[in-house]
């Protein structure tokens, strides 16, 4: 049973990084204002050695994210930025928001890590998430238990107390929704398989005694 809690926690955590929803930059950009792409070319001829071309994202100083800013340095009563400041303030900002889904992803990190030497999985899947700096999650994993109950439990703790500032899409506030979105749909999809595996691991215990397990 503690191997079986573990594989299928195990299970649970690598599904959560991959149904968490990812940030979509082009969405984010187009609500956020950046316009367009700049390209300039440099150094010669189209083809030739030497040609260069240059690509950077154009932002507004109309933009969502640069009217953001200013209405939160008028509400704080700090002056407001124009120009070239406010672009570059701006474009920090879409960076940010873009970045922010990775971080909570990367909260379920350790417990995939941690249990995937118990259950022998090689090349457990992260689905491009990336962890930086300490952990930012844990897995405490089953054991054999003298009371009866086998438990294992997993967490993300990217969530507290810096994940309480995370953005998404544009929108400031909770980042929980998001998390618990990927959560839920990762239980669900580990459960089915879940059962199949305990009716087959049980099944297989139980046949010597006549008993069949559906």
């Amino acid at each position: 049973m503690p191997q079986f809690c573990n594989g299928q926690m195990f299970k649970v955590a690598t599904e959560a990084i991959k149904f968490t929803e990812k940030a979509d930059r082009v969405r984010i950009e187009q609500t956020m204002g950046t316009l367009s792409k700049v390209e300039t070319l440099r150094g010669g001829k189209d083809g030739a050695k030497g040609w260069v071309r240059i690509s950077k994202r154009k932002m507004s100083e109309a933009s969502v994210a640069a009217r953001i800013i200013n209405a939160r340095a008028k509400a704080e009563g700090k002056p407001m930025l124009w120009g070239q400041p406010l672009i570059e303030a701006a474009r920090k900002m879409v960076a940010a928001k873009v970045r922010s889904v990775g971080f909570i992803k990367s909260g379920w990190i350790p417990a995939v890590r941690t249990l995937a030497k118990l259950v022998y999985a090689r090349g457990a899947s992260l689905d491009g998430a990336r962890q930086k700096g300490v952990p930012k999650g844990y897995a405490v994993p089953a054991k054999v238990a003298f009371n009866g109950v086998v438990a294992c439990e997993i967490g993300n703790t990217a969530l507290l107390p810096l994940g309480r500032h995370s953005t998404w899409h544009g929108k400031p506030g909770n980042p929980m929704p998001i998390a618990e979105a990927g959560l839920r749909l990762a239980l669900r999809s580990a459960s089915q398989d879940m059962a199949r595996e305990f009716y087959k691991r049980m099944g297989e215990d139980l046949k010597p005694y006549g008993v069949t397990v559906t």
